[in-house]
């Protein structure tokens, strides 16, 4: 007869998500997860077949955290801003699951924080609400996305390097800023022509 589950998937997941939140996803190793459960690792593969498969679920689970984060953003005021916010609101909360889904690549493919942002079921929401809530073509939103992306990404990792803190308020005023400054240009029709003209400019030098 094969072993006897000591622990259920669900228990063990919950360890291991703990244990990352803690260390770092570097530190799930059988060993590491099982000294946390306090046994060895052996009740581990009575419910897993290897440790891939241990990352694979902690992989959702954190995804699963971070959409609460986002959960409901669209009824917020200014949305958009609100969405941005919360991403760095993960990062300041849970670090070491920010780096999992954002900040690695290789084991367990994760994909990049631009690919997961913009592959994500959300985008589709946010594009609609950025359609809503200031009339901007499909086009422009997503031009907006693109270009508010790499500041809230900067914010983001700066905060979880601990290579500076930025105050509720203070972040609050650089998203608006940003945000101001580039609906202001994207809806400009001066501004729309001169950025064709770098596009014809880029494809010619590029012939």
């Amino acid at each position: 007869m094969p072993p006897k589950v000591k622990f259920t998937r669900e228990e063990i997941i919950d360890a291991a998500i703990e244990l990352v939140r803690e260390s770092g996803i570097e530190m799930l190793t059988s060993r590491e997860l099982g000294k946390k459960m306090g046994v060895s690792a052996r009740p581990i593969f009575t419910a897993f077949e290897n440790m891939g498969e241990v990352k694979n679920e902690v992989f959702e689970r954190a995804k699963a955290i971070y959409a609460e984060y986002q959960n409901g953003f669209e009824n917020y005021s200014p949305a958009f801003k609100r969405y941005g916010r919360q991403i760095i609101h993960f990062a300041q909360k849970e670090p070491q699951l920010f780096k999992l889904l954002f900040m690695s690549q290789g084991e367990g493919k994760q994909p990049s924080f631009y690919d997961a942002v913009n592959s994500s079921e959300d985008m589709g929401i946010v594009l609609d609400v950025l359609a809503r809530d200031y009339h901007l073509d499909r086009e422009k939103a997503t031009r907006l996305v693109n270009l508010l992306w790499v500041q809230v990404y900067g914010i983001s990792v700066m905060i979880v390097q601990g290579v500076c803190y930025f105050t509720e308020e203070v972040i609050s005023d650089m998203l608006s800023t940003t945000f101001i400054g580039a609906i202001s240009a994207l809806r400009s029709e001066n501004t729309d022509e001169y950025l064709r003209s770098v596009r014809a400019e880029k494809t010619n030098n590029a012939n």
